[in-house]
């Protein structure tokens, strides 16, 4: 394993730039989707 050149990173930041810039990826985050104690209340005592 090496380090990435500086080339290299600059090349992945660029390609991976606008993935994903409205946050859609990350509803675990963002949502209540995937949160356990906010369909479940009574888990919380």
């Amino acid at each position: 394993m090496s380090q990435l050149r500086k080339t290299q990173v600059a090349a992945l930041l660029a390609k991976t730039a606008s993935t994903d810039v409205n946050g859609a990826g990350e509803l675990y985050k963002t949502s209540h989707q995937f949160e356990g104690t906010y369909h479940n209340p009574q888990w919380l005592g």
